[in-house]
């Protein structure tokens, strides 16, 4: 059996490590984990071994109360080296359903914005 009915993600920051577990058919099933851990992505040599255990412990973990077996983890790195934006949208829709225009709209706002304030930096 595979996730087919979870997405999960996984952060690994310089702190702890952090799962989020969403089920796609019921907003009650979803959860998250949260483990102490040091890591520093930062070194020349860094070494995996350190959290290889904590994060072998998330997995078992998820999979025990999923009840899934896991294929497939999406995975975020906290880095010192990570350039980081401040951006804030918003829009009132009054209730109504985001259509995919909307979500273009919102998306390319998104965009000027950074390029208005953030044009010092190289944007791929």
């Amino acid at each position: 059996m595979n996730n087919n009915n979870f997405d999960v993600y996984m952060d690994l920051g310089s702190s702890k490590i952090r799962a989020a577990v969403f089920s796609k058919d019921n907003i009650e099933n979803n959860f998250q984990i949260e483990k102490n851990c040091f890591s520093n992505f930062n070194k020349a040599k860094f070494d995996f071994s350190s959290i290889e255990k904590v994060i072998e412990k998330i997995i078992l973990e998820i999979e025990d109360k999923s009840k899934e077996y896991l294929n497939n983890i999406d995975l975020m790195l906290d880095s010192n080296e990570v350039f980081s934006i401040g951006l804030s949208l918003s829009k009132n829709y009054d209730g109504l359903k985001l259509k995919k225009e909307d979500v273009q709209f919102l998306i390319q706002d998104a965009k000027q914005q950074v390029l208005r304030n953030y044009s010092l930096y190289y944007l791929y």
